[in-house]
């Protein structure tokens, strides 16, 4: 007898593609009764561009320096990471390649099991923070060399 087994994979790492998570699984299983196949599967975005010499980095580093020092007081540092959620960035990399996932908004431990549940929300001073952020990202890149010196919140 012949068993299928059906893959839906999404929210794949960036070191992995579906045909590697599919050959290691049926390695793990081994078993030749199972046929394995892939239902759908979403392919890892790619890695945007980062560093002092990206232009587009710079831009969104300087701006969550603006936007968080402010509020914090003390020097911000911006590292790079990654996202684990499927975000609606996928649709965009045709493009562009810099497509960068962040959000302006802080989430304490009792706001994570509201986020798309019930009685979702977002704290007054986070909102504004958020709509501060992409004030300056507008209006940053609408410059064309990036200042040196930090500029005020608007809000």
């Amino acid at each position: 007898n012949k068993f299928l087994f059906l893959f839906y994979l999404d929210r794949i790492h960036t070191a992995d593609s579906c045909r590697k998570i599919l050959e290691n699984n049926r390695r793990i299983i081994n078993d030749d009764r199972l046929v394995s196949h892939i239902k759908s599967c979403s392919e890892p975005s790619p890695i945007s561009p980062y560093g002092k010499h990206i232009y587009a980095y710079r831009i969104l580093e300087e701006t969550i320096r603006q936007t968080f020092e402010n509020d914090h007081h003390h020097p911000i540092i911006v590292v790079s990471g990654l996202m684990l959620g499927g975000t609606d960035s996928r649709s965009y990399t045709n493009l562009s390649k810099n497509l960068y996932r962040f959000s302006p908004f802080v989430y304490h431990h009792n706001d994570l099991n509201r986020l798309h549940g019930d009685n979702e929300r977002i704290r007054h001073s986070d909102m504004q923070r958020g709509l501060n952020f992409y004030f300056h990202l507008i209006l940053n890149n609408q410059l064309e060399n990036i200042p040196e010196t930090k500029l005020n919140s608007e809000l």
